[in-house]
């Protein structure tokens, strides 16, 4: 099965890459094909900021390895019901980040740099 990233936007679908998309539709041709619509995971913009901002800020901060810190801002802030931050929706994400940065803020006094737009 193959994956592709889109986003609903007034209605509409917005494929992230619209070219190969279609490059892979077109090797299809003539066959039957089943669509399938899900709400998404976390976007790689996401993951590439937690990853490379959230995580190695509060590292460094707290003495954690990275993969340590990883694991204590799940077992803090991840939503009930999820075992891995990769079962997050995008939204559930960003507030699974929002939560972390406002604690960073509050309880250790540590500002963690906004993502880039």
């Amino acid at each position: 099965m193959d994956s592709w990233g889109a986003q609903v936007v007034e209605g509409r679908l917005t494929l992230d890459d619209p070219d190969a998309f279609k490059a892979w539709v077109a090797t299809m041709d003539g066959q039957r094909v089943t669509v399938t619509v899900t709400k998404g995971q976390r976007s790689h913009a996401q993951n590439r900021y937690y990853q490379g901002v959230v995580v190695p800020v509060l590292a460094e901060q707290t003495g954690y390895e990275q993969p340590e810190m990883h694991e204590v801002l799940k077992a803090e802030f991840l939503p009930y019901g999820h075992a891995s931050t990769a079962t997050l929706t995008t939204a559930e994400f960003t507030e699974y980040v929002e939560r972390i940065c406002r604690w960073a803020a509050e309880k250790l006094d540590c500002v963690i740099p906004p993502p880039r737009a």
